[in-house]
């Protein structure tokens, strides 16, 4: 530390001799220096400045002067002509702090002022049971003068010890409750060697309160007796760790030195229960880590560290008790472990930062309001099977986007326990695989917009038809949708999403049966299918082996395409309007194609019908002004659907759309252009319009089994 002396008016200016001298507090004050342990030039050792004008001096003391029981002084003298205005002092400690004054007369500088009694507590000097020491920049009153067992007769500053003395009648055996509750001034106290116990809010609320010695003789701090002393550097004495930084009686922690300058804490082995508000508003704290022997967090034990940035819980907690973790405002993130059952009320209230929780496997209760106003937060995973008991507004005011995944399986016990109100807020999660698992009562989506159905009421809810869904949610950031209703899905009726030409990418429920027609016509963006009824390529719907329809800007660019060999039909308007496609190849399980299947496939030049394709659907190749080859694999089977058709076809039935004058097809078996065809003795019938477009054909043979035409 060092010792400056300036004028106190900036105009004035220091002049003459100047002596700085420190002795110990022993040595007298002589009015000749020369006295003080001269040097042979008389300058006490240290400075002298001689004829001199100047503003300001200064002492550099080096590494200071040792404090101890005694007061340690610094003698200046100076000659009176020097200050005409009058002098400034100021003294500053290795502690950083500093003490000023400023005065035309004499200055008393008193050590407690500026150095607090850090070095005499740490040697573990404790005064007599019927005295308490204590440092102040002025007297402290205790506020309860009825809390010690005895009975004050003096409170005065003791200049030998350097610090204030308060004596009593009698042996003092408590500090008891409130006994300096909201004494601001008090910087450090000593307790005397008979007190016993310290009681409930004995030091509350001592503002400056900085460090503390406890003697043997006590046996309990009570709970809240440092309650909100927020600038703590140190315990020492009796229950104080190893390191000075909190109390420990039988395995409680109850206070921790919230103004250390340590910026993280680990909780040492021996601590089974954290006490209430134990860390109340630790600023400094950043980092903690809870040690597998606390199982136990009482009421607002870390309430208000608003720097503490990441915890880690102890594999042997059971108990976060009310408001534990309350404007935590840092926490980012948060992971309940396995061993804790009960998440009390506030627990977690007003932790802003927080996005992120995961809820261990064992919690049988989080109460009311554990997570209020958690605005950030967007995700909670919720692992237990059976549903926890929820208190009123656990979840409250949380982000816009919230939501909480829950174990699949369960998720309709946890809509039945926790209320509809959670119901669109609900997610059925797989924890094993780590990923949402879609219920039969959603339809997923992406999209560039929202997507609103062409036809709310198109989808039917266990054979009965909802007039409206519950709700639809999408997200701009991520693009995703869910639409949920109220019933598992069955059904989607006709065009229900037609001219949704923001629609991306669409997943439908596994409990899907049936999808009619032209469900997905004009949704030009549509590129993906995707669950259970997807291709392997994501192009094609298929419910039931039926080919229902395809995702048109996934066939973007493709000129070939073969429909997957598992499926058995293809639907009615399923390649509607793919006009890139020159080739389709109809896969080996393929038995029939429905009405409209390639209609106004422009581009499309050639197409393969696999000889067990039994059923060719009316205008199923309308407007495929391109089509030139169509290759049959076998004529018999050919014939039958072109000729006898089938039964409830129409009379209009052809195999080339006959109906549609603008296609005009050679017609192929096993690969060979047909210019004559003789017609199997097995067919009975020959439809209208037949043969029409079927340019090739010069020369058609009848059998005598034709009955008619």
């Amino acid at each position: 530390g060092g010792v400056c002396l300036y004028a106190a008016d900036e105009d004035d200016q220091v002049a003459g001799e100047i002596y700085i001298n420190s002795a110990d507090a022993t040595a007298a004050l002589a009015a000749d220096m020369g006295s003080a342990d001269d040097d042979e030039n008389g300058a006490g050792g240290n400075l002298v400045f001689e004829d001199t004008i100047v503003k300001e001096l200064t002492l550099d003391c080096g590494e200071g002067v040792t404090l101890g029981a005694e007061a340690t002084a610094f003698y200046i003298g100076l000659p009176p002509q020097t200050f005409e205005k009058g002098l400034t002092v100021e003294i500053a400690c290795t502690d950083e702090s500093k003490m000023i004054k400023s005065t035309e007369k004499e200055i008393v500088i008193e050590r407690n002022t500026i150095q607090p009694m850090a070095e005499l507590a740490y040697e573990g000097e404790f005064p007599d049971s019927w005295k308490i020491y204590y440092i102040a920049d002025q007297k402290v009153e205790p506020n309860n003068k009825n809390a010690f067992g005895a009975n004050i007769i003096s409170n005065t500053y003791d200049a030998k010890k350097g610090c204030w003395v308060i004596s009593f009648d009698n042996p003092v055996t408590k500090i008891g409750y409130s006994a300096f509750r909201e004494c601001y001034d008090l910087q450090a106290i000593i307790i005397p060697s008979q007190v016993v116990t310290i009681e409930e809010y004995a030091f509350g609320l001592c503002d400056n309160l900085k460090y503390v010695t406890i003697p043997d003789s006590v046996v309990d701090i009570e709970k809240l007796a440092f309650y909100s002393c927020q600038k703590i550097e140190a315990f020492y004495g009796k229950f104080a760790s190893d390191d000075n930084r909190c109390l420990i009686i039988d395995g409680v922690l109850k206070m921790y030195a919230t103004n250390c300058s340590e910026l993280d804490f680990s909780v040492p082995d021996n601590v089974s229960t954290i006490e209430d508000y134990a860390f109340y508003g630790s600023a400094n704290l950043t980092s903690l880590i809870i040690s597998d022997s606390v199982e136990t967090i009482e009421k607002g034990a870390f309430y208000g560290c608003k720097n503490l940035e990441n915890i880690t819980f102890g594999s042997n907690l059971t108990t976060l008790k009310g408001s534990a973790f309350c404007s935590c405002s840092k926490l980012t993130s948060l992971i309940i472990p396995d061993s804790v059952t009960l998440v009390g009320d506030h627990a977690f209230e007003s932790c802003s930062s927080l996005t992120e929780i995961t809820i261990g496997k064992s919690v049988n209760s989080v109460e009311r309001s554990a997570f209020a106003f958690c605005t950030n937060l967007e995700r909670v995973y919720c692992q237990l099977i059976t549903p926890p008991d929820l208190g009123v507004n656990a979840f409250y005011d949380n982000a816009s986007n919230f939501k909480i995944y829950v174990p699949y399986a369960s998720i309709n016990k946890y809509i039945s326990c926790w209320g509809v109100n959670y119901e669109d807020i609900l997610v059925a999660y797989d924890f094993d695989k780590n990923e949402i698992v879609q219920q039969n009562n959603e339809i997923w989506y992406t999209a560039t917009r929202k997507i609103e159905p062409y036809k709310t009421w198109a989808f039917s809810t266990n054979n009965s038809y909802s007039t409206e869904y519950v709700s639809n949610e999408w997200d701009r950031e991520t693009g995703k949708g869910v639409m949920k209703f109220n019933g598992n899905l069955t059904s989607i009726a006709d065009e229900a999403f037609y001219g949704c030409s923001g629609l991306t990418s669409i997943t439908i429920p596994n409990s899907i049966t049936w999808v009619g027609d032209k469900v997905f016509y004009g949704c030009t963006a549509l590129a993906s299918f995707y669950g259970k009824h997807s291709s392997s390529d994501n192009i094609c719907l298929i419910i039931n082996g039926s080919l229902k329809a395809i995702a048109p800007a996934g066939l973007a660019g493709l000129t070939e395409y073969t429909i997957p060999d598992s499926v058995t039909s293809i639907g009615n308007y399923a390649f509607y309007n793919c006009s890139d496609l020159t080739s389709i190849t109809i896969g080996n399980g393929v038995t029939s194609i429905g009405n409209d299947a390639f209609q106004y496939c422009s581009n499309l030049t050639s197409i393969t019908i696999p000889e067990q394709v039994s059923k060719i659907g009316r205008n199923a190749f309308g407007g495929c002004v391109a089509l030139s080859k169509v290759n049959i694999t076998n004529l018999s089977a050919w014939c039958k659907i072109v000729f006898d058709g089938i039964e409830k076809q129409s009379n209009s039935v052809s195999f080339y759309l006959a109906t549609n004058p603008l296609c005009y097809a050679d017609l192929y078996i096993d690969g060979t252009k047909i210019t004559d065809l003789i017609i199997p003795s097995d067919i009975t019938q020959i439809k209208d319009m037949a043969f029409m477009g079927c340019s090739s054909l010069t020369n058609v043979q009848l059998n005598d089994g034709i009955t008619s035409i």
